[in-house]
């Protein structure tokens, strides 16, 4: 290199504040220094010279040592990229403690060890580092705190679906006996009580599920349940609970022929069950529920009209997230609609809903088609 190149590069490395080493071809345990050192290697090495040994690199900081364990071998193995900077403290001769980094490099064939002394740098990277450190741990702790809490809830989710069991059993006991007709309608009571709570539980269970991604190879490879027969079925199962309510449940379908759609078909019918269900509370005595269904070759749409109050504007964005629901319609915990945004969306389809003028409301679902 000329005296004119020496001179940029003696300039360049002093303006970085770095020490840059470059590893001997002839004498792999030395160091070549490449420009002007900077001035606070003096502090730790006074006599320093224009080469530096490996051994005297060592001693004067271990934690390059150990550094240039991982440095040769990447530089072996041509990886050198997978080497991250590092930033320690170091005590100089007199006792002041001093941040450095230090950062290997592969140029061709050239291995070089970077080491930086600006304070002023190295302090605000460790300042930043360490914040990132703090923030990734209290993400670990919220995730594992979050497990946890999940965990114990569906157990104790999971454990309350027994003894409701029981409760309902004995009630389906007692609706078998001649009773008056007082105590019939209080039995009848407790039963649509637990079937409401059965449903809830139901709810809370399928979100856990869906959260913790359980099913999910099967629900999209192995299944293509006809979802015509998965509304027929679901709109039977619904029918008593429309004429108590005094409701028209009906469907409306174009062809009689099966409609494959990607998914699984429990969790189909628990779809099509939220959305039929919801329509069915808040759909006013008189009034009917339309399901419906259109089709392209790419794929299903199913829609669920009511005549009931809609949802509240304010509400209307957030109608799907978990624990969403209109408090001015008496809505329940909040669960159903997530479970089916998850599950629908996990099976490559889209949900949404639309007002149907000053009343009623249309909650609708797309699935892709499964054709052959």
């Amino acid at each position: 290199m000329s005296d004119r190149g020496d001179e940029v590069l003696a300039a360049f490395c002093a303006s970085l504040d770095q020490l840059i080493l470059l590893r001997s071809a002839v004498q792999e345990d030395s160091f070549q220094i490449l420009g002007r050192a900077p001035s606070w290697l003096g502090r730790f090495i006074p006599n320093h010279g224009n080469t530096l040994s490996e051994r005297l690199l060592s001693d004067t900081f271990p934690f390059v040592e150990n550094y240039l364990i991982d440095a040769k071998q990447a530089w072996q193995s041509g990886q050198i990229e997978r080497t991250e900077p590092a930033i320690w403290s170091e005590v100089d001769r007199l006792g002041v403690e001093m941040l450095l980094q230090v950062s290997a490099h592969q140029l061709g064939s050239q291995q070089f060890l970077f080491l930086e002394g600006s304070q002023e740098r190295l302090e605000e990277k460790e300042s930043l580092l360490q914040q990132a450190r703090i923030g990734e741990l209290a993400h670990d702790r919220f995730q594992q705190d979050a497990q946890k809490r999940d965990i114990l809830f569906h157990c104790i989710v999971h454990d309350f679906a027994t003894p409701l069991s029981a409760v309902a059993g004995c009630l389906q006991l007692l609706a078998m006996e001649s009773l008056a007709p007082a105590a019939q309608e209080l039995v009848q009571s407790g039963l649509r009580a637990v079937v409401h709570q059965e449903s809830l539980i139901r709810d809370v269970l399928d979100v856990f599920r869906s959260d913790m991604g359980e099913g999910t190879a099967d629900d999209l490879s192995t299944h293509a349940p006809d979802l015509r027969a998965c509304i027929i079925d679901t709109v039977r199962l619904l029918q008593p609970k429309a004429s108590w309510r005094k409701i028209a449940l009906r469907l409306e379908q174009q062809g009689d022929g099966p409609l494959r759609v990607l998914g699984e078909r429990s969790r189909l019918e628990r779809v099509l069950a939220n959305l039929i269900d919801n329509a069915l509370r808040y759909a006013p005595a008189g009034s009917a529920v339309v399901v419906g269904m259109q089709q392209t070759d790419q794929e299903v749409c199913v829609t669920v009209d009511d005549e009931g109050p809609g949802v509240a504007p304010e509400l209307a964005g957030s109608l799907f997230e978990k624990f969403a629901r209109d408090r001015r319609n008496g809505g329940k915990a909040g669960l159903g609609l997530y479970f089916c945004r998850m599950t629908v969306e996990r099976w490559k389809g889209t949900i949404g809903y639309a007002a149907r003028g000053k009343t009623g409301a249309r909650f609708w679902f797309r699935l892709p088609r499964v054709t052959g």
